[in-house]
This record gives C-alpha cells, structure tokens and sequence, in this order.
C-alpha cells in the first residue's frame, strides 16, 4: 500500500470519526429527538445532491426545486405516518408518474417524458422512501441501538471492501460503473460486515438466534455494495467524481451513506421478523 493510498484511508477514517462523534454528541445531549432532527436536516442536504446526480438537464431550477420539495414532503409522511405508510407510498408512485407528464420542461420530447418518470420513480425511493426507513429504526424497539447496528455494519464492510480491494484487488467487478471495486475488496466487504454483526451480537447480548442474525448481516453486506454501484452509475452518468464536498475523504453526504441507505429496508424488514426475540 503506497503511501498516498494510506493518506487517503488516514483521512476516510478520521472524516467518519468525526461524523460519528457528531452524532454520539447529540445523542448524548438532545437523546433520540437530537438524532432525529439531525437527521431530518441532513435529508435536504441529501435530496440536493442527490438532485444534482440525477440526469435532469432539461429540468429548470423552480421544477428542480418543486422535486426537491415533494421528495422532502414524502420522507416526512412516510416516517411520520407509519400506519399509513403503503398508502403513502402509493399515493407518492402514482403521482410520480402523473408529475413527470404535467410539468413543463425545455425539451418536450417522449424520451425526455421517459427520464422524467424513472427519473422522479427512482429519486422518491431513493431520496425519500430509503431515508424514512433508516431514520424509522430509531423509532424501533430500543431505539438508537438498530440504527447504530446497521452503521457499524455498514462502515465495517466499508472499510473491509477497501481495505482488500486496495491490498489484493485484481478482478474488477464492474468497471465500466466502478473501475475500482473488485471482487477480492467485495468479499472483504462481506467478511468484515460479518465479523462485526458477530461483535454486536456478543456485545449487545441480543437474543436474536445468531444464524438468522448473521444471514440478515449478509443481506446488509449486498445491499450496502449494491447502492454503491448505484451512485457510481449516477454519478458515472454526468461525470462527476463525488456527490459533494461536505466530507473529507468521501465526497458528498450521499457518497457516505449510500449504502446504508440500501441496507436500510434489509435491517427494517429484518427486525420485523426478529420481533419475537427482541
């Protein structure tokens, strides 16, 4: 490992650490509600970036705004109303579909109608369904506990894939997305995630039986790789490197999270299941 690999994990590292005492801080001084109004303001920051990687260059800066608007609108239902979360989201799909044909844009052409239905589809699951979910564990059973498991899962896997993709990597897994992922970084990324969701087991004592435990972990462990392909294919999309600048290390908000935010319905259903145990 060369010694600008290692500057670089140097700076990874102390970034997510300063992230992490940011959070542990408003836990400790404002409990659960801190956390949740923290996060409720990192969502705008979120749904702006996650704007500006989707490929809406027909789009003007008010209808662009309007986006942003609904998708904030529909996290909030979606966390907020959770017995009437399928309606919602239902609701929020069709008038997805319905939004993308009624408003105007500079090229009015089908294929720019297209884009805009994926589009705006994609961006509300995305950038409002996934980040309800996450937010929605600290509101489940003891709280701050799931939402700080899948963290910590998450990360370790993080650092796990890095760590073996940059000392072993060979065979790129897919390049023309993410030339730099590989599947050695992949199983490292894997392993470590399960190794960490064994540590949280023992520490936490959960009563949750340890196979189906770790096999959720495993679950976690794809999804979380899989939604970063899916930036790196948006941001591969307009060429851009990162999401943003806010952190040090790794780029946008979204560049962190997001495969945490793919993991998130994982840990969701998965607690679900695991109720009686919890």
């Amino acid at each position: 490992m060369n010694s600008e690999k290692i500057k670089n994990l140097g700076i990874r590292t102390a970034s997510a650490l300063i992230a992490a005492a940011l959070m542990g801080l408003t836990y400790l001084f404002f409990e659960l509600a801190g956390i949740v109004i923290l996060a409720m303001i990192l969502e705008i920051l979120v749904i702006k970036e996650g704007l500006n990687l989707m490929d809406w260059a027909s789009v003007n800066k008010k209808v662009k705004f309007f986006y942003g608007f609904f998708f904030y609108l529909i996290f909030l239902l979606i966390l907020f109303g959770e017995a009437y979360r399928l309606q919602i989201l239902t609701f929020a799909i069709v008038f997805c579909l319905a939004l993308s044909i009624h408003l105007k844009v500079q090229d009015f052409s089908l294929k720019t109608l297209q884009n805009a239905q994926g589009g705006l589809l994609v961006g509300m699951i995305y950038l409002s369904f996934f980040p309800a979910l996450l937010v929605d564990l600290l509101f489940k059973y003891q709280g701050a506990v799931w939402f700080m498991s899948l963290l910590v899962m998450v990360f370790a896997g993080d650092i796990g894939a890095y760590s073996f993709g940059i000392t072993m990597g060979k065979r790129h897994v897919l390049p023309q997305i993410s030339p730099k992922k590989t599947w050695e970084g992949a199983i490292g990324g894997f392993l470590a995630t399960l190794l960490s969701a064994l540590i949280l087991h023992w520490i936490l004592e959960l009563r949750i039986p340890l196979f189906g435990w770790l096999c959720m972990a495993g679950l976690i462990s794809i999804s979380a790789q899989t939604g970063d392909f899916f930036e790196s294919l948006l941001k591969r999309v307009i060429n851009v490197k990162d999401s943003g600048k806010i952190m040090p290390g790794h780029g946008g908000l979204l560049d962190r999270i997001d495969g945490v935010l793919f993991a998130a319905p994982i840990m969701s259903v998965s607690l679900s299941y695991f109720n009686r145990w919890i």
